[in-house]
């Protein structure tokens, strides 16, 4: 910030809110528990700097110390999101019509929300078959590297969908091909559904559909990870789109009837 930009604009930083900040977004983007002297060495902080602050948020839930001192993210966070209103009408809205879904096509359904450039999962109804795959609960990716992430973008407007593209491939490690994109994007909004090979796992097809407001534009996609090789009793590619879409359907209109 520069000498005019200090002298114009006011200062409304709290120090120690910064650092509780930094250190919730260094757990939340690590696998592994951290003691406090790799969280002071990471933020480049000193131990004494931290010490209180991680006092609270493990006091007021946020994060959870273990016996060896090491510290990791709670669920706190992720369930105050979930209180709000907006999320819990579309919980109440989708939750009877995923599991009928998933007990007919005998898959793990999954229910995602854009947050920033990225999908995040808000909801999974297992499956009832002996096997089946899931994604866990609260797992993201960036919108253009996601089938659910395809599906809600394609149903926005012009100028919504470029600026969630734009937002995706900051969150993405990988560049993109914008062009590649955008011809996939169209192809969803035409057809009403997105499926493609699983990114993660060999075997698996994702499948995604809209959930969409009164206006037509997705606040939510419906998903499902299937086996690419199926028994003959099991649902084929086809009806698993068909049964994606009625649910979507189901869900947007008992969405929009609450509102």
């Amino acid at each position: 910030m520069t000498d005019k930009e200090s002298a114009s604009s006011p200062n409304y930083r709290v120090p120690a809110l910064d650092k509780a900040l930094d250190i919730i977004e260094l757990l939340s983007n690590s696998d592994q528990r951290h003691s406090m002297v790799e969280i002071a060495r990471q933020l480049n902080l000193g131990s004494t700097q931290i010490f209180r602050i991680l006092r609270v948020l493990e006091e007021r839930g946020y994060i959870h110390r273990e016996s060896d001192e090491t510290y990791q993210l709670t669920n706190r966070l992720f369930n105050l999101a979930m209180n709000q209103p907006h999320i819990k009408d579309l919980l109440s809205a989708a939750r009877q019509t995923m599991l009928e879904l998933s007990q007919s096509l005998i898959n793990s359904t999954h229910l995602c929300v854009i947050s920033d450039g990225s999908i995040v999962v808000i909801y999974v109804q297992p499956s009832a078959g002996e096997f089946s795959f899931s994604v866990k609960l609260g797992h993201h990716r960036p919108l253009h590297r996601s089938t659910s992430g395809m599906a809600l973008m394609a149903f926005q407007s012009p100028k919504r969908q470029a600026e969630l593209l734009r937002l995706s491939k900051l969150a993405a490690t990988k560049p993109a091909d914008d062009d590649k994109i955008k011809a996939e994007l169209q192809q969803v909004l035409e057809e009403g559904v997105c499926a493609r090979p699983s990114r993660i796992l060999e075997g698996i097809i994702d499948y995604s559909v809209p959930i969409l407001n009164h206006e037509g534009q997705a606040v939510a996609a419906l998903g499902c990870p299937a086996l690419t090789h199926v028994a003959n009793d099991t649902p084929t590619p086809e009806h698993i789109k068909s049964a994606l879409k009625l649910a979507a359907s189901q869900i947007s209109n008992n969405l929009n009837h609450a509102v």
